[in-house]
């Protein structure tokens, strides 16, 4: 089937024989109709498929910045566990002093990894994103053990946790 112009009317092929039809003939039969019909029912499958993506842009932004914190605590905690005086493991922190996760005073959205009072790496999550916790830093012994807490991440009433517990082990819930 070929469609050239609406205005020049629509050439329909079969076989050897050229059947041409007007558009007022076509109009006359149905044929927009039907058209339309398609066409409405492609864009509402279309939706279907992407509206529930845009919907779950909070969860996936709450889950990376899960991730994202989970991940540094386990720097943390490797580093801290693997510091002693004198190493050279690790080239940033050349004393027993290890590093501390500490979180941002008046935004709510970030933290700062730092070794002493030098500030190491600084984190901003999204601005809608935001992290409570019991305590202001974290900061591992040399065993990889801290203070059991909670980190709670929220983004428009979802929550999302990230949790360190008594023997070291640092989960999202």
């Amino acid at each position: 089937v070929y469609y050239l112009s609406r205005m020049a009317g629509v050439f329909i092929w079969q076989g050897n024989y050229q059947l041409v039809l007007e558009f007022d003939e076509l109009m006359n039969k149905g044929f927009f109709l039907i058209e339309l019909v398609v066409a409405v029912a492609v864009l509402s499958i279309l939706s279907s498929i992407v509206l529930p993506q845009l919907v779950n842009t909070d969860k996936l932004l709450l889950m990376a910045a899960a991730q994202q914190i989970t991940a540094d605590l386990r720097y943390l905690q490797e580093v801290d566990s693997n510091v002693s005086v004198g190493s050279n493991d690790f080239p940033e922190i050349n004393t027993n002093l290890g590093l501390e996760l500490v979180f941002f005073h008046k935004e709510n959205n970030g933290y700062y990894l730092v070794k002493g009072s030098n500030v190491v790496k600084t984190i901003e999550l999204p601005k809608n994103v935001a992290v409570n916790s019991s305590y202001t830093k974290v900061a591992f012994d040399t065993n990889g053990y801290t203070k059991p807490q909670h980190i709670n991440l929220t983004v428009n009433r979802q929550n999302l946790a990230v949790i360190i517990d008594s023997a070291g082990r640092i989960r999202i819930q």
